[in-house]
């Protein structure tokens, strides 16, 4: 079994979808790892995984990523700022950021329902702010429109 079959297998465990995309520095810390636990290849270091838990929650941290900057596009928030955010208090759910975890990393059911429950969540007119790099799954059309579809800036869908 090679590392991109290793992926494929363990990636749902953890609700995350198997991606084409360069993952080197994935590959290198499960690679430490499989020798670490004194494992020759990735097909023993599968089914360790799926035996033991503590091994699922180290495996976890390596395959999620954790990103400490809340403004990562800043264009996003400029535009937002001068063109849709110009009435304050908010009251309720107006507008939703769900930036680079949900629809990068999640299965696409999982998505879906992350995308239904933040549709239930907003305002009618609500925006839903996503990562630059994300798209939402084939089926928003029914609950979002996109506003500034390079920002990835959507508008719930008014039913009226």
């Amino acid at each position: 079994m090679g590392f991109d079959e290793f992926l494929k297998e363990v990636a749902p465990l953890f609700g995350l979808q198997w991606r084409p995309f360069q993952r080197r520095g994935v590959k290198r810390k499960i690679e430490r790892r499989i020798i670490e636990s004194g494992l020759s290849h990735f097909d023993e270091y599968l089914l360790k995984v799926q035996k033991d838990p503590e091994e699922q929650r180290y495996l976890s941290k390596i395959l999620t990523v954790t990103i400490s900057r809340f403004y990562r596009d800043k264009e996003v928030f400029n535009l937002l700022e001068n063109s849709i955010i110009h009435e304050e208090p908010f009251s309720g759910m107006d507008i939703v950021f769900c930036r680079n975890l949900a629809f990068t990393y999640f299965s696409k059911e999982c998505q879906m329902d992350v995308l239904k429950k933040i549709a239930r969540s907003l305002n009618e007119g609500g925006y839903l702010v996503i990562g630059k790099d994300e798209s939402l799954p084939l089926t928003y059309p029914t609950l979002f429109v996109p506003i500034f579809p390079t920002e990835r800036v959507y508008q719930k869908f008014d039913k009226k």
